[in-house]
């Protein structure tokens, strides 16, 4: 038997939710466990104390517990110092949390975060080598997450699947060297937790809806554009509107032999809003008079597109010495747009290079295919809509907080369509387009994180000319990297 007793409160459905046993129920000691777990993972509790009893009533024995919830304050105030490290933008990063814990009794939380950050970002319209700290971004979000899967009760979902729902609302505003780039967003997910096991989780945004405006476009950025006279590069920097959904699956295991993870993620969006437009309006001033793109308004159409992506995390567990440790990392993605689109947005194209991927060449040096950034193309360099990229390495505890790394990657985007150049598609260059690299990297770990320097020589450059691109044939050339956390 036993007596349930929550200090601080949690409203009955989120208790029997949550706490996956009741009085009288057979006791066992993992569900109790997986209980305290759970609780202990809501944002609202502090600390969670379990006292058990034995009684013996003569026929049987009664196990009597009590479990004592303590919440915290409820509100929290938090202050990150971060970096910025996606492929396309690197630097520090402030970011402050103001949040309502356990907002109406359900264990969830409510925040406003504000951000500023002071980043580096490649040119598009040309090459710099004085790109470091060249940029500035601001954020401000809302958002409010709460358990279960709104509207669905939670007494439909299994305790151990811990379902949770996250409205997000926020306005994003990056200052680039060439354009200031505008988001605003706001978007549904659910996310469900699959297995006790394997750690397997699944999310799904039904619908975002985003936003993007580009300003203040520098002239060297107009007049690269004029040059380049493309839809395929022009497509890439518009002003549009997304209103599509997604979803992502996620799994880790850890056994023996292996460990390692999977995930794979898929977005898509324009198809209904397009097809609604063109049922319900019928003036034809309100579609591109070209594309056919319902436009929302002046200069903004509604793209269609489709994005995705599969990523394999491995790290075989040998029986040899436990100061090395070996991870590989497999990694693929395709996207295309619609009828009605001509070229994928900035946000949905896939990169090469940079301290996260093909560490011979900096961020956007490789392809897309085999093109040369230095020839005159009509494509953005190192942007492509199809990515292939495949990474070994060994890792070595030096010298505790020194680690080595050697490593080797392989990879490269390219374009697809009947629009991109021959040389910038997989159908026309095949292997001979595969990037190929290897090199040695320094690491130290602060133990609140990594600070890493990664230096990677070309073995295979597929932007030279058949008969130069192997190492030996060419003078070595390389690039520099300095990262934060493992690069996968």
């Amino acid at each position: 038997t036993g007596t349930q007793h929550a200090i601080g409160g949690l409203r009955p459905e989120v208790w029997r939710h949550v706490v996956d046993w009741s009085p009288g129920d057979l006791h066992k000691g993992d569900a109790l466990t997986s209980s305290v777990q759970r609780l202990q993972r809501l944002s609202s509790v502090r600390h969670v104390a379990v006292e058990q009893a034995l009684r013996d009533e003569g026929d049987s024995l009664h196990m009597d517990v009590d479990v004592q919830v303590q919440h915290g304050a409820p509100y929290d105030l938090g202050l990150e110092l971060d970096l910025v490290r996606n492929n396309v933008r690197y630097g520090p990063r402030i970011h402050l949390d103001i949040a309502t814990l356990n907002a109406r009794s359900r264990g969830g939380r409510r925040a406003v975060e504000v951000g500023f950050g002071y980043v580096a970002a490649e040119p598009f319209s040309s090459f710099s080598r004085d790109a470091w700290l060249n940029s500035a971004e601001w954020s401000l979000h809302w958002n409010a997450e709460r358990l279960g899967a709104w509207p669905l009760p939670l007494s439909r979902f299994k305790a151990e699947s811990e379902p949770r729902t996250r409205i997000d609302v926020g306005l994003d505003h990056e200052i680039w060297p060439e354009f200031t780039r505008t988001q605003v967003q706001s978007e549904v997910s659910y996310v469900l937790k699959t297995g006790r096991v394997h750690n397997g989780r699944v999310e799904c945004v039904p619908l975002k809806v985003s936003y993007v405006n580009l300003t203040n476009r520098s002239i060297a950025f107009r007049e690269w554009l004029e040059q380049e006279a493309s839809p395929l590069v022009a497509g890439r920097f518009i002003n549009h509107l997304n209103l599509g959904s997604s979803m992502r699956w996620s799994q880790s295991w850890d056994n023996t032999w292996l460990s390692g993870s999977v995930s794979l993620q898929s977005s898509w969006g324009g198809w209904l809003g397009q097809t609604l437009a063109e049922r319900l309006s019928q003036d034809p001033e309100q579609f591109h008079p070209e594309t056919g793109a319902w436009m929302v308004r002046e200069g903004v159409p509604l793209v269609q597109h489709q994005r995705h992506l599969v990523q394999f995390h491995l790290n075989p567990q040998g029986k040899g010495s436990s100061r090395w440790s070996t991870h590989i990392r497999i990694q693929g993605g395709w996207a295309g747009v619609g009828a009605n689109t001509v070229s994928l947005p900035l946000e949905h194209s896939f990169l090469s290079g940079g301290a996260n991927g093909i560490r011979g060449w900096r961020l956007r040096e490789l392809g897309p295919g085999n093109l040369n950034p230095s020839d005159a193309n009509l494509v953005v360099d190192g942007l492509g809509d199809v990515q292939f990229m495949a990474s070994l390495e060994w890792r070595s505890n030096w010298n505790s907080p020194w680690d080595l790394a050697w490593f080797v990657d392989a990879g490269n985007v390219w374009l697809h369509g009947d629009n991109a150049p021959p040389v910038t598609t997989w159908r026309e260059t095949e292997w001979g387009s595969v990037a190929a690299g290897a090199g040695l990297g320094v690491r130290y770990d602060f133990e609140v994180m990594v600070l890493r320097v990664d230096a990677g020589l070309r073995v295979h450059d597929p932007v030279q000319e058949e008969g130069n691109r192997w190492l030996g044939q060419r003078p070595g050339r390389g690039a520099l990297h300095l990262g934060v956390g493992m690069p996968f």
